[in-house]
């Protein structure tokens, strides 16, 4: 038998302009996505070695973008991402997806020094736990 793909996803996003200079979006992303094969069901030997490996996981953004002048631009945003698909499968061999938490910050000034060019300076903060790799 062929393996079967089940999936849902959900993605929503809200932009709103308060002001001409001012630009707020949001987004959300749900993916529910598993792959199930009949491998999963051997036994014996390969008892445990093929598991049905889900992908799920959720995502949110909100961004603000701001016009400061003609020549200068203010943009600041925060991401966080969680996947929680962690199958500890290290008695029969190596483990299966990830447990991961996501954040990542940022700010970015864009200097607009004529209508073709633009310099872009700016600060990313990233940080992740990931419980996958605090076993090794």
């Amino acid at each position: 038998a062929l393996p079967i793909y089940e999936r849902m996803v959900f993605n929503q996003a809200l932009t709103w302009t308060p002001h001409p200079r001012l630009v707020l979006a949001a987004t959300y992303n749900l993916v529910d996505d598993l792959t199930e094969t009949p491998a999963a069901d051997l036994e014996g030997t390969f008892s445990g070695i093929i598991v049905n490996l889900p992908s799920d996981y959720w995502q949110a953004d909100i961004t603000a973008y701001y016009v400061v002048s003609p020549f200068l631009d203010v943009q600041a945003g925060y991401r966080y991402m969680e996947i929680d698909n962690y199958f500890d499968t290290s008695p029969n061999t190596v483990p299966y997806g990830s447990e991961i938490e996501q954040h990542h910050v940022n700010l970015d000034f864009i200097f607009h020094i004529s209508k073709e060019m633009a310099a872009r300076v700016g600060y990313d903060y990233f940080e992740e736990s990931d419980l996958a790799h605090q076993w090794v």
